[in-house]
């Protein structure tokens, strides 16, 4: 039986090399023994009695310095090696492709070296399918910096805005690549991704007064190819992101709003969002601006007074829906009334109609403060003209007598002297 044993080891592994002698060491903790230093045949018997006494499959290894990483005793000898069959499936571990479960076949469908019985099972066609459905549901894809090239309208797709200034533009755009769209309180989406470099959403007021020039909130997105855009009049507390975090084209990032100098009609501040693309300078939120052309417009350009559609869209369904129930919101920020005779516009107007030997900035340019009330106009009368026209720029005389109005009056009267 022994020497049957032996043909058959042979056979399988490869003539076995005997030499060197003297018994075999204990079995390792991986079931191998090792026959060296002038081992002989009776030397090599008495090993596998041994091994074979304990119920062990055995066979004996020839150069096995090669084959059992256990060859600590740096003689090219005879080894003899503890085969085993774990699953009971009829095949030695060490030819067995699923040496934990039992794969008497051996069989390996998808060819990747591990037998069908230890291949990971198969997902259930419902599970995958809800899996498939829960990715399309809530996970976006990956954010990318640098951001891929193209722009899109900075709102909601199926939504149209009007354009109310376009690049070289009056009265504030004249030398400016930017635009001006008319979101109020709405819901502004990331033309293109990019990282979130700068953040301001902590001025409340806003008005058309160029005491307001440059006191707008903005989120300035650098795309990582040197240029960033700038979403301006950005309402008060109405970031969606904060800096450094990566967005991609469609994602939420802010609510409009009119902080800073933001003119509308009949003396109000006009909500708006500003939008341009800029030359990336650290730390600089303003910079030099570039033109861009937007993917819906194919071409073309924006035209002042045309209404465009956008065809932005978060990545996921989940997001989507949110900014449909979420697409406005109401406003957090003071729309401060101005008197139209003093307002920024009529200031730009009033310069452009000066003669050029007499034009100044339109900073520097004054008008005649409305006339405080006498001293018998009744408190209530004031309280209701307040009240009717709402936040404003206080004038000289008022700030002058701020002390003398009424408390709710007061609230209402804003400092724009003020830096």
């Amino acid at each position: 039986m022994r020497a049957k044993l032996l043909l058959f080891v042979a056979l399988l592994v490869g003539p076995v090399l005997l030499v060197g002698g003297g018994g075999y060491a204990a079995p390792s903790a991986t079931g191998r023994v090792s026959v060296s230093s002038a081992a002989d045949e009776a030397n090599m018997e008495s090993a596998f009695t041994a091994m074979s006494a304990e119920g062990r499959s055995v066979a004996a290894l020839s150069s096995a310095s090669k084959l059992v990483v256990d060859d600590t005793n740096g003689y090219r000898g005879i080894f003899i090696q503890d085969l085993g069959d774990l699953c009971a499936d009829g095949e030695w571990d060490r030819f067995d492709n699923c040496p934990d479960m039992p794969n008497p076949e051996q069989t390996d469908t998808d060819l990747d070296g591990l037998g069908n019985a230890c291949d990971p099972p198969e997902m259930p066609p419902l599970l995958e399918k809800l899996l498939e459905l829960r990715r399309f549901l809530i996970e976006s894809p990956e954010r990318a910096f640098p951001a891929p090239p193209g722009y899109r309208l900075p709102w909601l797709a199926g939504a149209s805005h009007t354009v109310v200034q376009a690049p070289g533009e009056s009265p504030t755009h004249q030398s400016l690549h930017a635009w001006d769209f008319d979101l109020r309180y709405e819901l502004v989406l990331a033309a293109r991704g990019g990282r979130v470099s700068m953040v301001r959403v902590s001025e409340r007021a806003g008005g058309c007064d160029s005491a307001f020039s440059g006191r707008a909130n903005y989120i300035l997105i650098d795309h990582g190819d040197g240029t960033s855009a700038l979403y301006l009049h950005i309402d008060y507390e109405g970031a969606l992101v904060q800096e450094g975090a990566l967005v991609a084209q469609g994602d939420a990032i802010a609510y409009s709003g009119s902080s800073g100098l933001s003119c509308g009609g009949g003396g109000w501040a006009g909500p708006h969002l500003h939008f341009q693309v800029q030359r990336t300078v650290p730390g600089k939120w303003w910079s030099e601006t570039i033109p861009i052309i937007f993917d819906e417009l194919e071409g073309d350009t924006l035209v002042t007074g045309k209404s465009y559609l956008s065809g932005n869209l978060p990545s996921d369904l989940v997001s989507r829906v949110l900014a449909h129930w979420f697409l406005r919101r109401t406003p957090r920020g003071t729309e401060v009334f101005v008197s139209p005779s003093r307002s920024f516009l009529s200031q730009v107007s009033d310069l452009a109609s000066a003669p050029s030997s007499t034009r100044t900035s339109p900073s520097t340019v004054t008008s005649t403060p409305t006339p405080a009330p006498t001293a018998t106009t009744p408190l209530t009368t004031w309280e209701a003209r307040f009240r009717r026209e709402g936040p404003r720029c206080a004038t000289e005389r008022e700030l002058a007598r701020l002390q003398w109005l009424p408390v709710r009056a007061q609230a209402l009267l804003v400092d724009c002297t003020a830096p």
